[in-house]
């Protein structure tokens, strides 16, 4: 059967035209995200939700940084930690989710919605590893081609979303100004032909436009005087909008430079339909009558793309299989017919979603069932079998009516079973007796009892019985001072004989004597318990004649030399018997005092030596006892720290001859990145007359964990995506002298403390 359904759809005709993105010479503000939470700096990526209307906003550098929600207009809706190192972020239409790259291996990552749309701080790793050209890129969605797109040091990255495989990459050209003028982490996609790239110049306070299949430059806008710029971050681009942010009033600023938004991502609907094999169905203007995936796009609301996803499934005709049986000699009625043999049979019914519904019977003829049974009687008895009383062993034969209703043969095995026979061995104690042969035995010999079996017939019993002696038996046992041992029915600890009677093996008495001998204990003694400083160490020592050791840390060693705070303990073992003693060692730690590098300071400078730690005493050089000490000529200076009786001590050389004092960068030597907004990022300080070229920080195994050539970037104390370990780091930094021209070092270490 044939039917034929007609699906009535909404055309709205589809006049938008990418041709429309005409580049604005002056971009033109439009409105404004604030973030709730002020725990911005280096906010990195604004994102717009198509489908609900809603902005998001994230903050680089940690997983507790924000991450807030807006509506269309900016009102302000909801606020979450970031719960990813977020470094650029986007909306992804194909999938309807909030992606975005982290720094350095964090991969690519995609943030939870909550039922109304807000980001939630949890999500899903989509790809792990590095997935940029260099750790802080900041990248954007290509939803057109469906690519991921970075921007570093002139060239232009492009990785698969679907694969994440890095798909190849070119350096732009024609910039109108020199390379280090465009903010160093930051690419923005508009998805307007011919200029799909856009860079910012923070120097000049344009937006430059880029063809992404060559490079080329395509042309610039040009931002308002107040729009602020940065080197680095603080640039994305979202539902046609370059978005600012500053971080003054911590707030994202938006500017068109396209005159219409005819380049955002589509908004997908989809549908789904089925019909039978063999019908046909009506989808934009077309029959179709084969399963598939059929598309229109419409005008949306918002002036985007709106994709309508038809999905058709032809269904096939339903088939089920029956399995029937019947006895030979009967019939069934399937296939229009009435059928006695074996074999499929196929009926056509109508199935209740409206399809052909197609029965297989698969009919089965039952043969004469056959059963086969053993039975067995005594020798003297007879069984009714075979249709009469059978005495005698044999097969017989009766036919039945099975649960199938088909007739069965019963085959009956008849066995006669004669008397059984068995032989036993039986043992009593000397001066016992056993009931055997029909009388009480208490010699050994070989008696016979007859008896009836389980099956009623006559079992004879042949018993062999033999007399088992009393033995008596000597032990020697020893225990420790202290211990007790079960002997004799009582716990004993004095040393002496014990004798007591037992059940053998046999099940005859036994008559143990024991030797108990007891074993003094060895005698160890560690001391009281010791107060160190770190460095030191102490020998423990569990010397006795004729031991072995055990120490806790598994030793077996007479002594043992503690170097390390901790309860150390020791077992010594003489003649099998143990003995314990521990003490408890405090090793206080040296206090840690630097005054760090030598210094050249200028005539008017001075130095502020700081080694302030919390219940320690200070000797300076010349006997003050401050923790802080002023320097304001030249010489060498060294301190004496005390800490819990334990001290350190340190110098430093400082003259006042440095050149180039027209031209200062001074860095504190420590900081606290805890999140308490005091001293939580370390940066150049004083910074005047300078060009800064490059700004690097590195652990003390060498491995870097910032880089920066903005006089502005900090270090939060962050490495590979996760909070760096306390301790000592160093710096180098190369900058130029704005009024000589000379290049210059500065060199020195940072206290990283939580």
């Amino acid at each position: 059967m044939k039917r034929l359904l007609l699906l009535s759809i909404l055309l709205i005709t589809n006049f938008i035209s990418n041709a429309q993105c005409v580049l604005l010479a002056n971009a033109t503000p439009g409105i404004t995200l604030v973030h709730q939470n002020t725990n911005c700096f280096n906010n990195s990526g604004v994102a717009f939700n198509p489908n609900l209307g809603l902005y998001y906003g994230v903050r680089a550098g940690n997983i507790v940084f924000p991450l807030e929600t807006w509506t269309a207009t900016g009102v302000p809706l909801n606020q979450t930690s970031a719960g990813f190192d977020w470094r650029g972020m986007w909306w992804n239409p194909t999938t309807n989710q909030l992606e975005g790259n982290g720094y350095s291996t964090s991969g690519i990552w995609k943030a939870d919605l909550n039922g109304s749309g807000y980001a939630l701080n949890t999500g899903t790793t989509i790809f792990s590893g590095m997935n940029q050209p260099d750790a802080q890129s900041c990248g954007d969605l290509d939803w057109q081609a469906y690519e991921i797109l970075y921007y570093f040091n002139g060239t232009i990255y492009r990785y698969s979303r679907t694969t994440n495989a890095l798909l190849g990459s070119y350096p732009i050209t024609g910039t109108p100004v020199a390379i280090s003028n465009l903010n160093s982490t930051t690419l923005m996609y508009t998805g307007c032909p011919g200029k799909e790239i856009a860079l910012l110049d923070y120097v000049n306070k344009r937006v430059y436009v880029y063809n992404k299949a060559n490079g080329a430059y395509a042309g610039m806008s040009q931002l308002p005087a107040s729009a602020v710029t940065t080197t680095s971050f603080r640039t994305s681009w979202a539902n046609c909008f370059v978005w600012l942010f500053n971080l003054n009033d911590y707030t994202w600023y938006s500017y068109k430079i396209f005159d219409l938004c005819s380049a955002c991502a589509p908004v997908y609907t989809t549908n789904n339909f089925s019909i039978c094999n063999g019908d046909s169905i009506q989808i934009n203007g077309l029959w179709h009558s084969t399963s598939g995936v059929y598309n229109d796009t419409l005008l949306a609301a918002n002036g985007c793309d709106s994709v309508i996803v038809n999905n058709l499934t032809v269904q096939a005709a339903i088939t089920t299989n029956v399995n029937v049986s019947i006895c030979n000699g009967d019939s069934l009625f399937v296939g229009g017919a009435w059928q006695h043999n074996n074999g499929n049979y196929h009926d056509t019914l109508n199935s209740s979603g409206g399809c052909d519904s197609v029965v297989i019977s698969h009919l089965t003829v039952i043969s004469i069932p056959s059963l086969n049974l053993n039975v067995h009687m005594c020798s003297n008895d007879s069984m009714f079998v075979g249709g009469a009383w059978q005495h005698i062993a044999g097969t017989y034969h009766d036919t039945l009516v099975a649960s199938t209703g088909c007739d069965s043969i019963v085959n009956t095995q008849l066995t006669v079973l004669f008397p059984v026979i068995k032989n036993k061995n039986q043992s009593i104690c000397s001066g016992d007796s056993l009931f055997v042969g029909g009388a009480w035995q208490h010699a050994a010999g070989n008696y016979i009892d007859t008896f009836s079996t389980s099956l009623g017939c006559d079992s004879i019993v042949f018993t062999h019985l033999n007399i088992n002696p009393i033995y008596f038996n000597s032990y020697f046992k020893s225990i420790c001072q202290g211990d007790s041992i079960f002997l004799a029915g009582f716990w004993r600890s004095t040393p002496g004989v014990y004798n007591e009677t037992l059940i053998a093996s046999t099940g005859c008495d036994s008559t143990n004597s024991t030797t108990l001998t007891v074993n003094p204990l060895p005698t160890v003694n560690l001391g009281n318990d010791k107060t160190l400083c770190e460095g030191q160490s102490v020998v423990l020592n569990a010397s006795t004649t004729n031991a072995s050791y055990l120490w806790q840390n598994n030793s077996s060693n007479a002594t043992l030399t503690a170097t390390q705070s901790g309860l150390y303990w020791v077992e010594v073992t003489s003649n099998n018997c143990s003995s314990r003693d521990s003490i408890q060692l405090t090793f206080n730690p040296v206090p840690v005092v630097d005054l760090g590098p030598d210094q050249s300071l200028c005539p008017d400078d001075k130095a502020t030596l700081d080694v302030t730690l919390a219940n320690a005493t200070y000797v300076w050089q010349d006997h003050t006892t401050k923790p802080v000490y002023v320097v304001t000529s030249g010489g060498v200076y060294w301190v004496k720290v005390t800490l819990q009786n334990c001290f350190s001590s340190d110098s430093v050389k400082i003259d006042f001859n440095k050149p180039n004092c027209n031209c200062s960068v001074f860095i504190p030597n420590a900081f606290s990145p805890n999140n308490d907004f005091k001293n939580d990022e370390i940066g150049l300080v004083d910074s005047r007359g300078i060009d800064l070229k490059e700004f690097r920080i590195f652990n003390r195994w060498g491995e870097e964990v910032f880089k920066s050539q903005s006089l502005f970037d900090k270090w939060n104390g962050n490495y590979k995506g996760a909070p760096a370990e306390t301790g000592t780091y160093y710096y180098v930094v190369r900058y130029i002298c704005n009024y000589n021209g000379k290049e210059n070092y500065l060199k020195g270490d940072i206290i990283l403390v939580r």
